[in-house]
């Protein structure tokens, strides 16, 4: 898969080095991207600044997709309502009780 070159960075640079995550998504660690925007030219304090704003980016990524995870369990319990109470197989008595066996 080819991959556009990040302005700034020269080919081949870690910048471009990618950990897959599935479904597309490259994430790229931050102690590469520090690299990379250091082989850039830029000073430690910008360079502490992006990579701050970018670990900053990848922990709002995560608690939102498990936010969203949690909440589609939520909204998905309202539709098991009609699901059986017993196991499958199970049998009840006279009075309409769970037997075990």
């Amino acid at each position: 898969m080819h991959r556009p070159p990040v302005r700034g960075c020269r080919a081949g640079s870690p910048a471009q080095v990618g950990i897959a995550a599935g479904g597309g998504v490259d994430l790229v660690p931050s102690e590469q991207l520090a690299v990379a925007v250091r082989e850039s030219g830029l000073d430690d304090p910008t360079v502490e600044a992006i990579v701050d704003d970018y670990e900053r980016a990848q922990l709002l990524a995560l608690k939102s997709g498990l936010f969203a995870a949690a909440l589609l369990a939520l909204v998905s319990l309202a539709f098991t309502g009609g699901l059986p109470p017993d196991p499958p197989g199970a049998r009840r008595d006279h009075e309409g009780k769970a037997v075990t066996a």
